[in-house]
């Protein structure tokens, strides 16, 4: 695992009582979640990840072009509150 820059998607899937996601001042983040084989990508399509996941702050990442590129995986189905500041690179929130 690449610490750091992002998270496989097979750690990021058993954290479904994540309420708050807060991430800043990564500048080599890439990514929020990765698949990294064929079996996690088809496991993840259609998933969602974080279920329980309430808010998500997003600042200073400027390195930062998907929050999960590999598949269509839905992070903040429940995201009642969500703040994505200079993050220049990513220019949608969807896969």
């Amino acid at each position: 695992m690449n610490y750091g820059r992002d998270h496989q998607y097979s750690i990021a899937r058993l954290l479904v009582n994540l309420e708050e996601l807060n991430i800043e001042k990564c500048w080599k983040m890439e990514t929020i979640v990765r698949s990294t084989d064929e079996n996690e990508k088809e496991d993840q399509m259609g998933m969602t990840l974080f279920p329980k996941l309430n808010s998500f702050d997003l600042d200073l990442l400027p390195t930062l072009e998907s929050l999960c590129p590999d598949a269509s995986t839905t992070l903040w189905s429940a995201a009642k509150v969500m703040s994505v500041k200079r993050c220049n690179k990513l220019k949608t929130l969807a896969s």
